[in-house]
């Protein structure tokens, strides 16, 4: 049996969602994702400009998932670089100091600490658990527990 997955802690959301490059023909290939784990890894590393130890302490993961996650994110910025490509940031397995759940069934309150935790309550199993929004940008990024997808706005083309 595999081993669950871990959320990683993100402190901030990205103000902006989705880059898009300006390009003469048409023709483009869909978008590249950029998950919100590996977005907030970024700000840690290079905006914050924070050790590998102290970024991983804060996204509450070890120092080798950090490691992996900020190769990830690197691989997926520069190939929306180079091929010049829609980068759009959203979804992944993250949770922040605010993400609490609550359970009808046990009355209990509790922290996504694993994936599934968004959909069974870890103490009784029942599957129709409640997200308790308590930070209002939380809603930009998901409703009833899930992720919002996004459309891409029409290129502007250069005069």
């Amino acid at each position: 049996m595999s081993r669950q997955a871990k959320v990683r802690k993100i402190q901030k959301f990205p103000k902006v969602r989705q880059f898009l490059p300006v390009v003469e023909d048409q023709k483009t290939l869909g978008p590249v994702f950029l998950k919100l784990e590996e977005w907030e890894a970024i700000r840690l590393k290079d905006q914050e400009n924070l050790r590998q130890e102290d970024c991983a302490q804060r996204m509450e993961v070890s120092r080798q998932t950090f490691q992996n996650i900020l190769e990830s994110d690197r691989r997926t910025v520069s190939t929306a670089l180079v091929d010049g490509l829609p980068l759009l940031i959203e979804g992944g397995d993250y949770t922040t100091e605010n993400c609490r759940f609550f359970c009808p069934n046990c009355h209990t309150e509790y922290d996504v600490r694993c994936t599934k935790d968004r959909k069974i309550c870890p103490r009784c199993g029942e599957k129709q658990v409640v997200c308790i929004k308590e930070r209002k940008e939380c809603e930009q990024w998901y409703k009833n527990g899930v992720p919002q997808s996004m459309t891409l706005p029409k290129r502007v083309e250069k005069p």
